[in-house]
């Protein structure tokens, strides 16, 4: 109920004469805003609010004695202080425009806190009649946090569609736990091969993955059946008759109000074909790799960027004391641990010089290696980086 002390210098839209003014039968007057189904008040000049009718109170909580004048009000119905200023600034200034203009005051958004701590958004209006202001609230918490509700919906679609280039789809589950498809996007007929009425049945959704698979994609479903609200896993799908493509699932559940059930599941499915044939590659040249480093007479390290290792050959192993299951991920010094043998000094990581040169880098003489059990070994050798892994 923003304040309504701007109308006291003003004149009403219509005045009516004094046979037709509406405050003269105040009783009769009183007992239509009582009836009314809309929260209803009467602010006076002085900012004494002379009159709220039930349903006011219902929605609010406020009682008259609570709420006396317009400042208690404000303080009672707006305690942030800034948000306050707002509201007066706000709700003054559609005051005064209404009555300079000779009409209705136009109505707007504000949050209310009720007597009980509770906020509430109120759409509210007014009309100015014989020197008061008669205040609408309309309460529209519930439709305010429909909206938001819808809000939250698309976006969590626009969200899972931007980050597939395939297909989306929504499972409606019902009370009794059955599933039903109630959505796939437009392209799924071109990304699998079947028409969008054969991906509305359930059943057939079995014949588009990979049997040996079937097992992981279930359980993903019945991981957000159970508790977690998002589940990520990848299959084989067949698509476009027997071609087998990878693809990867991500999907998310929603619940009901009480959080009791599911209501729905949102995934997305992306193919993946070419970055686990990528994976596989490397795979396969990373074993050749140690077929060919385990021919080496040398010990042979090899590391990530970071200078984590990732491969190392037998005779590393007997050189450094360290197997490679033992070794691999850890910070290369932790294995290949070096020093001056003249200083005693730690050398510099090979990798760390490597990147900085871009190029082969020998390594000191005098270069000595502490073996895990802490015996010494003289070495002599040399660091290069492998381009485009």
């Amino acid at each position: 109920m923003p304040s309504g002390d701007a109308s006291a210098t003003g004149k009403s839209a219509n005045p009516p004469n004094q046979d037709q003014d509406p405050w003269q039968s105040e009783e009769r007057f009183r007992k239509i805003i009582e009836q009314a189904p809309l929260a209803m008040a009467v602010v006076g000049v002085d900012g004494a609010i002379e009159f709220i009718n039930h349903r006011a109170i219902e929605v609010f909580g406020y009682l008259p004695e609570d709420i006396p004048t317009m400042d208690r009000w404000l303080v009672s119905a707006y305690p942030d202080d800034g948000y306050r200023a707002k509201v007066i600034a706000d709700w003054t200034g559609r005051v005064l425009k209404a009555i300079s203009e000779g009409r209705e005051i136009p109505g707007s958004e504000y949050r209310v806190t009720c007597k009980d701590g509770s906020l509430k958004t109120a759409f509210i209006s007014g009309v100015p009649v014989a020197g008061k202001v008669f205040v609408m609230f309309e309460d529209i918490t519930a439709r305010k946090h429909m909206e938001q509700a819808l809000h939250e919906s698309e976006q969590h679609y626009k969200m899972v569609s931007e980050l597939t280039t395939d297909y989306v789809f929504k499972l409606g589950v019902a009370a009794d736990g059955k599933v039903a498809v109630e959505f796939v996007s437009d392209n799924f007929q071109q990304l699998t091969g079947r028409t969008k009425e054969e991906s509305f049945s359930v059943d057939q959704w079995a014949n588009f993955i990979h049997p040996e698979d079937l097992g992981k994609v279930m359980r993903g479903l019945q991981s957000l059946m159970a508790g977690p609200d998002r589940a990520e896993f990848e299959c084989r799908s067949y698509v476009h008759g027997q071609t087998m493509r990878w693809v990867s699932i991500v999907a998310t559940s929603e619940r009901s109000e009480d959080k009791n059930r599911v209501t729905e599941i949102l995934g997305a499915v992306k193919d993946i074909t070419r970055r686990k044939q990528a994976e596989e590659s490397v795979a396969a040249e990373k074993e050749r790799l140690a077929v060919t480093l385990a021919s080496i007479g040398d010990g042979v390290v090899t590391t990530d960027i970071q200078g984590r290792i990732d491969i190392m050959n037998k005779v590393a192993e007997d050189l450094t004391g360290w197997s490679r299951s033992e070794a691999q991920g850890k910070p290369l010094p932790a294995v290949f641990n070096i020093v001056d043998g003249n200083s005693r000094q730690p050398c510099e990581s090979p990798v760390t010089r490597v990147l900085a040169s871009g190029g082969i880098i020998e390594l000191a003489e005098h270069t000595v290696l502490v073996r895990r059990d802490g015996s010494e070994r003289v070495i002599g050798d040399s660091a290069a980086p492998i381009k485009d892994w």
